[in-house]
Parts: structure tokens; sequence; C-alpha cells
């Protein structure tokens, strides 16, 4: 009897922390993906949309194109299975730091949302890297590649975008 009942209790115990565990992920997943590009968007369209160069505006286009050419090449191209390319994660990283470095927390903040949808997109239709293991591994290796790629590229836009407000 007391054997059944820690099985029971751990099992409990187990699924609870699972649930837990994936639910905690996917909100801070959501408060850093949307909540930080809809703020800069709404922060800077009064300033930049006013002054925006022909050129700033061809760079900003490449970056957007190259992001939704690689997402779609790494995310929803692939299939599951022992053929997918684990590496080819790396991809958008390049975009991203441009992203970064030339346009702050508005670039970096559009562009992580870019890579989410898709990434999220493919795992849900069973492609790309995150769709390689049961749903629950998916799920969390997903939501691990997203916050750990997204907050040192946050990080970097908010410290280049303070040393430009101090000159």
């Amino acid at each position: 009897f007391v054997s059944a009942f820690v099985a029971a209790f751990a099992g409990t115990i187990e699924t609870y922390w699972f649930y837990w565990r994936v639910w905690f992920l996917s909100e801070a997943l959501a408060y850093l993906m949307l909540a930080p590009a809809i703020l800069t968007w709404i922060a800077s369209a009064r300033n930049t949309l006013k002054h925006i160069s022909l050129a700033r505006f061809i760079e900003a286009c490449l970056i957007a194109c190259g992001l939704l050419a690689i997402s779609v090449r790494v995310f929803t191209w692939q299939t599951a299975g022992d053929d997918t390319f684990p590496a080819l994660l790396y991809l958008p990283l390049p975009l991203l730091l441009w992203a970064a470095v030339r346009f702050g927390p508005v670039g970096v903040n559009t562009s992580l949302l870019i890579v989410t949808l898709f990434s999220i997109s493919g795992a849900v239709q069973g492609r790309g890297p995150f769709a390689t293991s049961t749903p629950a591994e998916n799920v969390l290796s997903l939501q691990l590649f997203l916050i750990m790629m997204s907050l040192p590229l946050m990080f970097l836009a908010a410290l280049i975008e303070e040393g430009r407000a101090k000159t």
C-alpha cells in the first residue's frame, strides 16, 4: 500500500512539475517575444517613420527578407527525422546580430518575432529541428532555444542603444 501511494504521489509530482515548467516557459516566451516587439513599435513609431532614409529602409528590407528566407529553410523545409541538421539553427544569428546593431531594440525584437513565428509554425506542422522527439521534449527544446537566443540579443541591442543615446 505504501509503495503504491509513493509511486502515485511521485507520478503526480512529476506530472505537476512538467506542466508547471511548460506553462512557465510559455509565459516567459510570450513576455520576451510579443511584449517587447509591440512596445518598441509603439515607442518608435512616432520618431522613426518621419526620419527614415531610403538606404535604411532598404537595409531593413534586406534583413527582413533574409530572415524570412532563412526561417523558411531552417524551420519549415526540413523534415523530422535522422536527416535533420541541427546546426542550421544558427543561420538566423548573423542577421539577428545585424538587426540588433543597426536597428536597436526595434530591429532585434521584430527580427526575433519573425524567427519565433516560423519556428513555432514549423514545430506545429511537424517540420524542422523541433519535431524530432516527443511533443513535450520538442516544446521544451523550442522554448529554451528561443529564450536563450533572444535574451543576449535584446541585451546587446539595449546596450548599443544606450551608447548611442549618450553620444
